[in-house]
């Protein structure tokens, strides 16, 4: 009945989607907008080359001020600030939830007796992610930091949902805000 009514139903248009999936799609792909802003600014010099080698005043311009004969005093000499090295941008990132909220869930297992942190909507490589937080939380043992990646997900072994909020706090290039 419903085929005899709309023969054609296939052939409306889609909604929309998201502000959130536009924004992670957008977010993604960063080189795009920097090649994109280097040939607007290489379009624009040359189209101002262009303008200022036709356009030439043969008239000199007289002096706008007489020169003054007092000297300035020297100006008192700021302290040296020391510049410091960019942040060192990671090849991993974390997206806050909607809310601005870490996205790290202290959960138990197995009656619970297995205590499990998971860290969820990562981008990048969950295996440098992995030994990141091996090293900030002390681990040595191999299976105590699981990567999921069919999930994008890392659990940990043990309640550390504090000690990993502070780690991405410490690395802040690492987190995204959410739209």
């Amino acid at each position: 009945m419903a085929s005899t009514l709309f023969p054609l139903a296939f052939l409306r248009p889609a909604a929309l989607p998201r502000p959130a999936t536009v924004q992670r799609f957008l977010s993604a792909s960063t080189s795009a907008s920097l090649t994109r802003t280097s040939i607007r600014s290489n379009s624009t010099s040359t189209s101002t080359s262009t303008t200022t080698t036709t356009t030439t005043t043969t008239t000199p311009l007289p002096p706008t001020a007489p020169p003054t004969t007092t000297s300035n005093p020297p100006l008192k000499s700021s302290p040296t600030t020391t510049a410091t090295a960019p942040p060192i941008l990671k090849p991993y990132r974390l997206t806050l939830t909607p809310s601005h909220q870490y996205p790290i869930y202290n959960f138990a297992k197995r009656g619970g007796n297995m205590k499990l942190t998971r860290v969820k909507r990562i981008e990048g490589d969950l295996a440098v992610l992995r030994q990141d937080l091996q090293t900030a939380l002390g681990l040595e043992d191999g299976k105590a930091v699981v990567v999921n990646p069919v999930t994008r997900q890392v659990i940990v072994k043990g309640h550390f949902k504090s000690q990993i909020q502070q780690f991405f706090q410490d690395n802040p290039t690492t987190v995204v805000a959410a739209a």
